[in-house]
C-alpha cells in the first residue's frame, strides 16, 4: 500500500512550476478545444502537484490558462496535492498513467447518444467514429462525398527506392506527356522497349 495521500488546496497558477520533462504534448486543435472547454465550464479539473507546487498533471491547462485574459497568471486554481513529494520514478510512471490508464469510448454507444457534428466540435477526429457511426447505406455515402469515379479504385504503386532512382523518376515524370501523373507514368511505359529491359543483366 502507498504511503502517499492527496488533499484539495488552493494555488495561484503562478505558483505552479511545469516539469521541463514533461512528454505529453497537444495539438493545435486539441488545445482550442481545451481552451473552448475552460471558458464554457470554467476550470473543471483540478492540477495534481507536489507540496512545492511541481506540476504531476495539468501542464496544458496552466498555459492556457495563463493566455486566457478572465484568468491570467495570478488566478486562484483547485489543486490536489501530493502528501510528499514524488520521487523521479514516481513521477514519470504517474505521468504515463494518467494518460494511459483511462477508459475508452464505446463506439456502439456515442452515436445513440450524439450527433456526428457534436463530437466533432467537441474533438473527436472523423476517423475515430468510423464510417459506420454515421454512413448507413451507399446512397449516403454518395451524398455525403459524391459519386465514386473509376479511378478511386485503381492500384496504387508504392516502393521505397534510393535518391538517385527518385531523382531519375520526378525527371521523367516532368518531361512526360500526359494530364496528370497517372496519365504520365503510362505513357513513360509504353514508351519502354521490354526487349532492351529483358537484356539488362541485373
Amino acid at each position: 500500500m502507498t504511503d502517499i495521500t492527496w488533499s484539495n488546496d488552493t494555488r495561484r497558477l503562478s505558483d505552479l512550476v511545469p516539469w521541463e520533462h514533461n512528454p505529453k504534448r497537444m495539438t493545435k486543435k486539441q488545445a482550442e478545444g481545451l481552451r473552448l472547454s475552460i471558458e464554457r465550464f470554467g476550470f473543471a479539473v483540478p492540477f495534481l502537484v507536489s507540496p512545492d507546487g511541481d506540476i504531476y498533471d495539468g501542464h496544458q491547462r496552466r498555459a492556457l490558462m495563463g493566455a486566457i485574459k478572465e484568468h491570467g497568471p495570478n488566478a486562484v486554481v483547485d489543486v490536489r496535492v501530493s502528501s510528499r513529494p514524488l520521487t523521479d520514478d514516481e513521477r514519470r510512471e504517474l505521468v504515463v498513467r494518467l494518460k494511459q490508464n483511462q477508459a475508452g469510448w464505446d463506439f456502439d454507444m456515442l452515436p445513440n447518444l450524439y450527433e456526428r457534428e457534436e463530437l466533432l466540435e467537441w474533438g473527436f477526429e472523423l476517423e475515430e467514429l468510423g464510417l459506420d457511426l454515421h454512413i448507413s447505406s451507399l446512397d449516403e455515402l454518395e451524398e455525403t462525398y459524391g459519386a465514386g469515379q473509376e479511378r478511386d479504385f485503381w492500384p496504387v504503386i508504392k516502393v521505397q527506392v534510393s535518391p538517385e532512382t527518385m531523382e531519375a523518376y520526378q525527371s521523367l515524370l516532368s518531361a512526360a506527356p500526359g494530364a496528370d501523373d497517372a496519365a504520365k507514368v503510362a505513357n513513360i511505359l509504353a514508351a519502354v522497349d521490354v526487349a532492351v529491359l529483358s537484356a539488362i543483366v541485373p
